[in-house]
């Protein structure tokens, strides 16, 4: 009886050891490796994660350069540092750490990781780079060539190489996960494809029919283009009728010199009605599908001995987004608001800096819903563009820049704006006091503006178009901007005007200007006090309020700033 007792207790115990030894293998080697585990060559057996993170960090170390060979040359050395490479202990220590239960299990099969490794994408790629500009080759198509007497002949070719850059970095990343110093022999690319003797007799027995031949194409309003005879051969290809790469490029070049942009119409208000300043123009662009279409049934026509006449080069073409019929519908009908400036103290050289400004900022059509960007329309600001070096505030300093006093007209801009009861959505004051901006004005309605920012910004939340144009009075030195469109009956107030914080100003400034003539000072800037202003701007309608606003201006206090040539 106690045999048999003994023997049931057997066949109990020995089942649940099976079954409880694979479970505690599992929980065990959750925290520790197991056996027969290596960190490439280290043994890495029994080991927590910190023991491991202490390993690679103690005595394992990246490869310092690993060179690169092509045709058993080597062509570059790579220093590991220069793309950042670095071990990824914690991405490392995971990979280790994340084993299938078939892995905890039969530990007694040797199991190897490998190092995680980072790198600076940036960085490898321009070391990709250097690598290509001494493996990389071009592919040289062979070429047609007609010698002094009219004779063909075809100038071979040669076939060009690239990087495999797919393998490179695979390479790259397999030494470094490895520690693997050995020299990486680059795997390159070939490309194109030379022809067969039978193609090379084909593509000269095809141009030989097209020596001496040529296709007119007439375009509007200009003299006839004709493509030469060396031209349609350059189009043949070895493997069609046609090469449509270098067919579509041509048009491509075409296209350049024939394609216009549209042209908005541009309004002027005078004596109370629209007059039409400039007229628009409809833009146009070669027809590519249709031109290679074309082109491709003349040079077959050529090939097979048949007349081809001119073709005409077919245009699509853009409507303007303003043409001359909208004068009528765009609601420019009466003046909505003017804002003037003086500027009588400003040198000649800022004058035509604010004429400049003026003019590139005038006959502007913003839609209704639209915001007014007075950047985006001002455009660049340079020498080219016909503006000059002029004094202007950047930062809180004076200094000499292109386009000095194009502050007088975003200024401007902005007493219309404001006068026309439109929402300003973007406007800074200058960092201090201008005494232009203070000439029939009190401190606090100034704009600045610098490319790219800031900008001057207003909304046209009006029903209808309107039209910006400017008035620049050289003789007496002032500026007005005036905004016309269709009145829909808001009226604006601008009250409450107050100033406060005098601060008194530092002492004289002087910038040495070596244009000047030595001991010569000319004063640029008053003596100027800091200040704070602010006033309300209102604007209503029917009766109710539509925008309602406190513009608010601080000014540092500013020195006297005068100009100084050489000492004598």
């Amino acid at each position: 009886m106690a045999k048999k007792i003994k023997s049931i207790k057997l066949s109990i115990l020995i089942p649940t050891i099976l079954i409880s030894f694979p479970l505690l293998c599992l929980l065990l080697f959750t925290f520790v490796t197991p056996p027969n585990s290596f960190l490439l060559n280290k043994d890495i057996s029994l080991s927590t994660r910190s023991e491991v993170n202490k390993e690679i960090q103690k005595s394992i170390i990246l490869p310092q350069t690993i060179s690169i060979t092509h045709q058993g040359l080597n062509i570059f050395d790579l220093n590991t540092a220069s793309i950042s490479a670095q071990i990824n202990s914690t991405s490392t220590i995971s990979n280790i750490f994340s084993l299938t239960a078939v892995d905890k299990l039969f530990f007694f099969k040797p199991k190897t990781y490998y190092l995680s490794v980072n790198y600076q994408a940036d960085l490898l790629n321009q070391v990709i780079k250097d690598i290509q500009s001494k493996v990389d080759k071009p592919f040289i198509p062979p070429q047609i060539e007609v010698d002094s007497n009219g004779n063909l002949s075809i100038i071979d070719g040669a076939l060009g190489q690239s990087l495999n850059q797919a393998q490179f970095i695979e390479d790259l990343i397999y030494r470094l996960s490895y520690l693997d110093s050995t020299p990486i022999s680059v795997s390159l690319n070939s490309l194109g494809q030379l022809p067969t003797a039978d193609q090379t007799q084909a593509l000269l027995a095809q141009a030989e029919k097209l020596k001496g031949k040529q296709i007119i194409l007439n375009i509007p309003n200009t003299d006839p283009y004709t493509i030469t005879d060396l031209t349609l051969m350059s189009w043949l290809n070895f493997n069609s009728v046609l090469d449509q790469p270098k067919l579509i490029k041509f048009i491509d070049d075409l296209n350049q010199s024939l394609r216009t942009d549209p042209v908005d119409a541009v309004f002027q208000f005078e004596e109370g009605k629209v007059s039409q300043f400039r007229s628009s123009q409809p833009g146009r662009f070669i027809d590519s599908p249709a031109l290679v279409t074309s082109l491709t049934n003349s040079v077959k026509s050529l090939l097979a001995d048949q007349a081809v006449s001119p073709l005409d080069i077919p245009f699509q073409f853009v409507d303007p987004v303003i043409r001359n019929e909208d004068a009528n519908n765009l609601g420019i009908k009466e003046l909505l608001g003017r804002g003037e400036s003086s500027f009588s103290h400003s040198s000649t050289i800022r004058n035509k800096n604010i004429k400049r400004g003026a003019e590139v900022v005038n006959f502007v059509l913003v839609p209704p819903g639209e915001t007014f960007s007075f950047n985006k329309n001002l455009g660049d600001v340079s020498t080219e563009n016909g503006y000059y070096m002029a004094y202007i505030i950047r930062e809180g300093r004076t200094e000499l820049d292109v386009g000095g006093g194009i502050c007088q007209v975003s200024t401007t801009m902005f007493r219309a704006a404001l006068n026309a009861g439109l929402p300003i959505t973007e406007r800074r004051p200058h960092a201090y006091r201008v005494s232009y901006y203070e000439e029939g004005s009190d401190p606090g309605f100034d704009a600045t503006i610098f490319l790219p920012s800031p900008d001057l910004k207003f909304e046209n939340d009006t029903d209808h178009h309107i039209l910006i144009q400017s008035f620049y009075d050289g003789d007496n030195k002032k500026l007005a901007y005036e905004i016309y469109g269709t009145s829909d009956g808001r009226t604006v107030t601008i009250d409450n005007y107050r100033k406060w914080d005098y601060s008194q100003p530092p002492p004289d400034k002087y910038i040495d200007d070596p244009t000047l003539a030595p001991g010569q000072v000319i004063q640029i800037e008053n003596r100027i006090p800091g200040l704070k202003t602010a006033f309300d701007w209102t604007v209503t309608k029917d009766g109710q309020i539509l925008h309602q606003q406190t513009f608010n201006s601080s000014y540092t206090p500013w020195a006297a700033v005068f100009r100084r040539g050489p000492t004598p």
